[in-house]
């Protein structure tokens, strides 16, 4: 089976890549430059490819012959202009499928996001799947949440005039691998030179993290599976994981910040600041991010076959930084009424 990889220079698109080819599979891995080309380590069944995203032309070229793309391009950093994440997200992914048309690929499996859900009436420690709704007002979200909607709304358009290709679209948690280790939690951060953590949660908040191997073994199954076009699937490594219990198998100094907190601090800081400057403080944003919400992965398991190949485990987390001392305080868990 002959596999395109979109965005196989970051972290995930370079991990699908190996992993597809340690099975056998003969992989293309499309980078934006020979610099990035020198940067991959790959095996003898990869050839690299350099192509820009936005070029439908050099797309069809790269993808000729083969028997599914998987599209990981996009731009992901916390912050930038708003026109470069609609340029790379939402037009990179419709040259994708026009690629994929002109060059007869029969399946095309999407990486998308979690963070499309619409998580404004979503209980406290709700199981959210793939039939809960997805953000009603984006224009509330930040531009990666936001494109990458438009991104699957685009897809599911464009694919109801055409069966072909075939797509898959996948929703991860928030990813770790070997180039990239978690945080103390959601919101949170290492301090530097200190041995402490902070992170905005509870004891009982839910995280949702995905090691890239359990990504790609998603794509893998959904490279083949017998699912309809438009089928969609979260891939999260462990729903029950907590704080807790993330926070125990650190044995990390962390200070935990009650996520109301945060979400009445940034309401107040957003009835003060000047209006050009409140999408920096926007409250509805952080308060879906800071939501206790689990992500259901019954119909990975079920349709596609999938389970992790990877179990959460400290040391894939968070490389050598995590340590045998234990020390964990708790901002005092005082919870004004949820803005």
């Amino acid at each position: 089976m002959r596999v395109a990889v979109t965005g196989a220079a970051g972290l995930l698109g370079r991990s699908i890549t190996r992993y597809l080819a340690e099975r056998g599979l003969e992989l293309r891995a499309l980078i934006r430059s020979e610099a990035q080309g020198r940067a991959l380590k790959v095996d003898r069944l990869v050839s690299i490819v350099t192509a820009d995203i936005l070029s439908t032309s050099r797309l069809v070229s790269a993808f000729m012959g083969c028997d599914a793309v998987v599209h990981c391009a996009a731009r992901v950093q916390p912050r930038g202009p708003a026109r470069e994440f609609y340029v790379a997200n939402v037009l990179g992914t419709k040259a994708v499928l026009e690629a994929c048309r002109e060059a007869r690929v029969p399946r095309l499996v999407h990486i998308s996001s979690q963070g499309v859900y619409d998580l404004d009436d979503a209980r406290d420690g709700e199981l959210i799947d793939e039939t809960s709704a997805t953000e009603s007002r984006p224009e509330r979200r930040g531009a990666y949440s936001r494109t990458k909607l438009a991104a699957e709304h685009l897809l599911r358009r464009m694919s109801s005039t055409s069966p072909t290709p075939h797509v898959v679209i996948l929703r991860p948690g928030a990813l770790y691998g070997p180039d990239h280790v978690l945080g103390p939690g959601p919101l949170g951060t290492w301090l530097p030179h200190s041995g402490w953590g902070v992170a905005v949660g509870r004891l009982d908040t839910h995280l949702n993290f995905t090691h890239v191997d359990n990504v790609a073994e998603a794509v893998r199954l959904a490279l083949c599976g017998d699912v309809p076009t438009g089928s969609t699937f979260n891939v999260v490594d462990d729903e029950d994981l907590t704080q807790e219990k993330y926070m125990r198998m650190l044995g990390q100094h962390i200070l935990l910040v009650n996520p109301a907190w945060m979400r009445a601090a940034f309401w107040l800081a957003w009835a003060i600041v000047p209006g050009r400057f409140r999408h920096a403080v926007d409250p509805v944003r952080v308060a879906h991010a800071t939501r206790n919400v689990a992500y259901s992965t019954q119909a990975a398991r079920q349709r596609l076959g999938w389970s992790p190949v990877r179990a959460f485990a400290v040391k894939s987390a968070l490389g050598d930084s995590a340590t045998s001392q234990r020390s964990v305080r708790s901002v005092p868990d005082s919870r004004p009424e949820n803005p």
